[in-house]
C-alpha cells in the first residue's frame, strides 16, 4: 500500500539524429509544501534555453487580501492565479486569473484574465466574465 503521492520530478528527453550528436531536453519539476507544482524548469543539453514557469496559489497570497484568505480557508488551493515564464532568466510572459465573489457572499469564481508580454510588460485584461449561468 502506497500511502504518497507520486510527482515527476525530472523528464529526460534524447533526439536522436542521423550524422549529429543526440540533443536532449531535460525538464525539472519542483513542488511546495502542500504538492503544488511550484516551477517547471526545462532546458537543452546544449545549455542554449533554459525556460522556468513559475507558478503561483491562493496561499501565495494569503494575507494580501480577504477574497484569497477566503479560498484558502474554502480549501481552494490548486487554481493558478498567476503564472510567470522566463526565458535565459528574463520574464517573457505573466498571465494572472483574478477572482471575486458573485453577489458579494456567492461563490468565488474566475472573474478576469490578465496577461503581459516582454513587448508590453503591464498586465492587460484579455478576458472579463460578467455573469454565470445558475
Amino acid at each position: 500500500v502506497y500511502t504518497y503521492s507520486m510527482h515527476p520530478v525530472e523528464e529526460v528527453e534524447r533526439f536522436f539524429f542521423p550524422d549529429r550528436m543526440p540533443v536532449s531536453t531535460i525538464t525539472n519539476y519542483s513542488y511546495d509544501s502542500r504538492k503544488q507544482l511550484k516551477s517547471l524548469t526545462t532546458s537543452d543539453s546544449l545549455e542554449l534555453n533554459k525556460v522556468e514557469n513559475r507558478f503561483y496559489y491562493p496561499y501565495d497570497y494569503a494575507g494580501s487580501s480577504a477574497l484569497y484568505n477566503t479560498m484558502v480557508n474554502q480549501n481552494m488551493i490548486s487554481p493558478v492565479i498567476e503564472k510567470v515564464n522566463n526565458v535565459n532568466g528574463t520574464e517573457v510572459q505573466r498571465s494572472k486569473v483574478d477572482y471575486r465573489r458573485y453577489n458579494g457572499t456567492g461563490p468565488v469564481l474566475p472573474y478576469s484574465y490578465l496577461s503581459s508580454y516582454t513587448e508590453i510588460p503591464d498586465l492587460r485584461v484579455d478576458m472579463t466574465i460578467d455573469s454565470y449561468d445558475r
